[in-house]
């Protein structure tokens, strides 16, 4: 099953100008995880091809804080078109 999601990364990370993203994308890097509140978890991933670590965090404000400074990429559980 097909489930539309947001990838957020650094400004100056190497894949923010690109448009949209696959999972597979974010393979071999860190992503961060928010284990309180969200929905990402490796299980979106194959287990042959997953992140390369997921950093946990427990509210939005570090979530932010760890893509912010380059320390960790994000899915989040839906996208909402604009």
């Amino acid at each position: 099953m097909d489930e539309p999601r947001m990838a957020v990364v650094a400004a100056d990370c190497d894949l923010a100008a690109r448009e949209h993203l696959a999972l597979a994308d974010l393979v071999g890097r860190p992503i961060a995880v928010n284990t309180v509140a969200g929905t990402t978890t490796l299980d979106l991933w194959p287990a042959a091809a997953r992140p390369a670590e997921t950093i946990e965090v427990t509210n939005t404000d570090d979530w932010l804080t760890v893509i912010a400074a380059g320390r960790g990429e994000l899915v989040a559980g839906d996208r909402t078109e604009g």
